[in-house]
């Protein structure tokens, strides 16, 4: 009689690379969970986990390119079918660039969090419902595959002023639904309100920061700066150069 070995799926984990907004498929980068065994990595890009037998896990992310991220994840939260979860990892100074990258390098003040976005770049989202106040859900226009779940966005007001938001999972592709990890205040009409993605540093202790920005075909790209320390916010815009360091103090 032959022996039967059963496993049992408890999480699977897509990393997501924050600069391309692609599914991380090498070994660039590795993904384990405290207290459980290395994961089988499929070559679609999921790096799978059996038999893990805590409600509540800690995953840790990271590798030679990325820095290293860490999220604690409730195992009855997951769709039991289908225990997927999405951690997107932000380059570090040794990830390859492409040429025609704005590379900055800046100076972040203790518990400030930062976002970057760039208005000419086109590559901003439009909402595909009007968004009402405090709904928990966004619908917006998915035109491409990029992964956009846990992504940092800002999203413009008629008064030309940004408010930071974050996508969480994507309930609906057709209908580009989104769960919302971080709400907007405000209520924002379907036509002409744009979202746009962001490259976002966290908030943390006084600390020197780098973070690649894309260049979008311009030698001399004009980026927002968002600034949020607590409730206060600063916007400012800033022209950066391409193939270079850019140096900034907050």
């Amino acid at each position: 009689m032959r022996d039967v070995l059963h496993m049992r799926v408890s999480l699977a984990v897509l990393l997501i690379d924050d600069f391309t907004g692609r599914i991380i498929t090498s070994s660039d980068a590795q993904v384990s969970v405290e207290g459980g065994r290395k994961p089988v990595v499929k070559r679609e890009g999921f790096r799978v986990f059996t038999n893990l037998t805590e409600p509540e896990v800690r995953v840790r992310a990271g590798g030679p390119c990325y820095c290293e991220e860490e999220q604690a994840i409730d195992l009855r939260q997951l769709d039991r079918s289908l225990p997927v979860v999405r951690l997107r990892l932000r380059p570090n100074r040794w990830y390859p660039l492409p040429a025609g990258t704005a590379r900055v390098s800046v100076q972040l003040p203790e518990d400030t969090q930062l976002l970057a976005y760039c208005q000419e770049s086109g590559g901003y989202k439009r909402l595909l419902a009007d968004y009402t106040k405090g709904s928990q859900e966004i619908s917006l226009y998915q035109g491409d595959s990029e992964e956009l779940e846990g992504k940092a966005c800002c999203i413009m007001g008629k008064d030309g002023e940004p408010e930071p938001l974050r996508l969480g999972v994507l309930k609906d592709r057709e209908a580009g639904l989104y769960q919302l990890l971080q709400l907007p205040e405000n209520a924002y009409k379907r036509a002409g309100t744009r979202v746009y993605p962001a490259a976002c540093l966290p908030a943390g202790p006084a600390r020197t920061c780098y973070l690649p920005l894309k260049g979008g075909g311009q030698k001399e790209p004009v980026y927002t700066f968002v600034q949020i320390c607590g409730t206060r916010q600063t916007v400012q815009q800033v022209t950066l150069r391409t193939d270079r360091e850019n140096r900034m103090e907050l």
